[in-house]
């Protein structure tokens, strides 16, 4: 289609101009994709180091795990009362050391964006890091 010239242009009058559609919020809502959640659990065991503690909030871990093949980071709440009991009463950790802990993978996805969530359930065995003589 060829673009107008400046003197069609010029000839124009509102009548010409293309009818307007406004769009409502129920017009929206009528197309809108539903919010299908997928919700799933897994326990996996895994091999784990803990990169940063909160003392004050079992919620606010940062959990480096290997587990399924794959070496993952991200966020963890600490669940196993008995593990931060020993934090609280000065377990010394240092972020190059071992656990084995049983891990809660929770992962929702929503109109095709997913979210994961880790819960450390229990720690099974801490190891210190090799060279660590304390």
């Amino acid at each position: 289609m060829e673009r107008p010239s400046s003197k069609e242009l010029e000839k124009l009058t509102p009548d010409d101009a293309p009818d307007v559609f406004v769009l409502t919020k129920p017009d929206y809502d009528a197309v809108k994709p539903d919010d299908k959640t997928d919700e799933r659990s897994e326990i996996v065991n895994a091999e784990a180091q803990m990169t940063a503690i909160d003392f004050d909030d079992s919620t606010k871990w940062r959990v480096r795990a290997t587990f399924d093949g794959k070496t993952l980071k991200r966020s963890a709440t600490v669940e196993d009362e008995d593990f931060l009991g020993h934090v609280s009463n000065g377990l010394a950790i240092r972020k190059e050391d071992i656990f084995q802990i049983r891990l809660r993978v929770d992962t929702s996805t929503t109109n095709g964006r997913t979210s994961t969530r880790w819960t450390v359930l229990e720690v099974l065995q801490h190891r210190r890091a090799s060279g660590d003589d304390d």
